[in-house]
Parts: C-alpha cells; sequence; structure tokens
C-alpha cells in the first residue's frame, strides 16, 4: 500500500465518493440529454468541446476524446451532415482544417444547457450551491493537472 504523508487521503474519501455518484449521474443525464436532441453522448461531447475550444482540428479534438481519428472524422461527417459543424480551410495550407460550430450547433448548446439549469435549479431549494463553485473549480482544476501531469501512478 501506497504511504499517505497525511489524514487528508482519508478525510477526503467522502468526497471521492460522492464525486463518482456525481460522475455517474451526470454521464446518464448527459446520455439522456443527447438522445433528447437525437445525437449520443460523443456527438454531445464533441460539440461542447468544439463549443470551448472555437477552431480546435480534428487530431486535437480526436486527443481530447481520447479517440482515433477515423473514429473522430466519422464524428465529424456525422455532425456536419447535421448541420451542426463545418469545416474550416486554412488560409494559408487549405489540406488543414479547424472546427466550427454552425448557427444550429450554437443551438443545440442552447437547448443542453437550459436543460442542465432546468434540472440543477431544482436541486439547488435554498441558493446555497452557489458557495461551492470555488471548491469544485479547485477540484476540475486539480483533476486537470493530475491527469496532464499523469499523477498518481498507478
Amino acid at each position: 500500500m501506497t504511504a499517505h504523508p497525511d489524514d487528508s487521503y482519508e478525510a477526503v474519501a467522502p468526497l471521492s465518493q460522492t464525486l463518482h455518484r456525481l460522475d455517474e449521474a451526470h454521464r446518464r443525464f448527459r446520455s439522456h440529454v443527447a438522445r433528447s436532441l437525437a445525437m449520443t453522448p460523443a456527438e454531445l461531447t464533441a460539440l461542447l468541446v468544439i463549443a470551448v475550444t472555437p477552431g480546435i482540428s480534428p487530431s486535437s479534438l480526436a486527443a481530447d476524446l481520447a479517440t482515433s481519428d477515423g473514429n473522430t472524422a466519422a464524428l465529424i461527417d456525422g455532425l456536419e451532415d447535421a448541420g451542426l459543424l463545418h469545416r474550416v480551410p486554412s488560409s494559408t495550407q487549405p489540406h488543414l482544417v479547424t472546427l466550427d460550430l454552425t448557427d444550429d450547433g450554437q443551438h443545440t448548446l442552447v437547448k443542453m444547457r437550459t436543460a442542465y439549469r432546468t434540472v440543477l435549479g431544482q436541486a439547488d431549494t435554498d441558493g446555497s450551491l452557489t458557495a461551492i463553485l470555488p471548491q469544485l473549480d479547485n477540484i476540475t482544476t486539480t483533476l486537470n493537472m493530475a491527469a496532464k501531469n499523469g499523477y498518481p501512478t498507478l
């Protein structure tokens, strides 16, 4: 067993369990929202990544989604055929493209965000959930850094 430098390892066990349950509930809700929008969860995730990374390349999208270039190309083709995104050729290197959402793609994300806000508003019955946002942001940053740095080694 790995040695732990302080008591925080055991202290965060309930947080770890809660985050796992939250992650599973979020996965189920995102799947429901995707189906409601006549999409797959992977397509919805791709739209979200493109929305927060305007001008992302197909290969960068593949890396973010942790999928192959071929699977990502098929995903992009489907989203483009549905009118949700378009490939933008580079002005200097026409064989290179970036991805941008169309107006319909933006509208789809508005529907998704509306669904999230409606449901999350039901969870915040006393208006106190916004008080934990700084802690959630810190958790997000910490998890992203750990993933980026490959920590801990398992």
